[in-house]
């Protein structure tokens, strides 16, 4: 694939040599003016910008710059101890960002599939789907949002928060297979069918479905989710997207207070409706 570097080559030299020699770029090219020629010589399949000072001192905000660049898939570079401007890059458009000291090829090539992939979905979604997600991107519940594939293109700060996933982790279709795939109760099996990314992902809109997210090393989390398709303007399902909350502890306490509702509160004794 083509790639169109923009930024200071001194930021990312290292970085840019070990990418010329991968096998996740064709061709690469360079230009420290943060911005894309009216004709350029040959296609650009992605492009990476420097996410620093050098937006600033060209005259323009990084919101500017991203939006400028909203006809590629768009790619952040950062370092670990500057994480946080690949985070502002992203929540200003971009598609996703790199942190270029702490990269392999794998994982390389997974952001940049990423990116190609959510670039190619929000292209094509109708103007009142687009509309939503932008919506819906800004609220406190969590949200997932899919390819027609199942690919997860985006999950908001919220969501992350909530399944306690770190900023640069891009969920597997093992990870969206699996995902709420138990029920409130946390022991009864859901069907496939009914997962909700996948009914999310066939267009199937929902509300109020509830499932425990489960996850290594950490306690269930018990959610209240809603979803739908994502739609172009020809009406062709693109994908899908859920939002949810976290209601552990609304079902805990609704649980205990059920349990209280059948004993005596003086003895402790079972309450006599227990044997009718």
């Amino acid at each position: 694939q083509s790639i169109l570097y923009l930024g200071s080559k001194d930021f990312a030299a290292v970085y840019l040599e070990q990418l010329k020699g991968s096998s996740c770029c064709d061709r690469l090219s360079c230009s420290e003016s943060l911005q894309v020629q009216h004709n350029p010589p040959g296609r650009i399949d992605l492009i990476l910008f420097e996410a620093g000072p050098s937006i600033a001192l060209s005259g323009q905000s990084l919101q500017d710059l991203v939006h400028s660049l909203r006809e590629y898939p768009t790619i952040a570079l950062t370092s670990r101890d500057q994480e946080h401007r690949g985070i502002a890059a992203v929540r200003a458009g971009a598609q996703g960002y790199i942190c270029i000291d702490d990269i392999d090829e794998r994982t390389q090539r997974i952001a940049f599939d990423h990116a190609k992939q959510r670039h190619q979905l929000l292209t094509r979604l109708s103007d009142t789907d687009a509309t939503v997600l932008s919506i819906l991107k800004s609220i406190n519940d969590g949200v997932i949002v899919v390819d027609r594939n199942g690919h997860v293109l985006d999950i908001n700060p919220a969501a992350r928060s909530i399944l306690d996933m770190g900023p640069r982790h891009q969920p597997s279709l093992e990870w969206v297979r699996s995902f709420c795939q138990l029920a409130a109760d946390g022991k009864t099996v859901i069907d496939h069918d009914e997962l909700p990314l996948v009914k999310a992902c066939r267009g199937e809109k929902f509300s109020n479905q509830t499932a425990v997210y489960r996850a290594a090393g950490q306690a269930n989390v018990v959610l209240s989710i809603n979803g739908q398709g994502l739609f172009d303007g020809n009406q062709d399902r693109v994908g899908g997207v859920i939002t949810f909350r976290d209601i552990t502890d609304i079902m805990r306490r609704t649980v205990e207070l059920e349990k209280r509702a059948q004993y005596d509160e003086l003895t402790l004794l079972p309450n006599r409706r227990l044997f009718t």
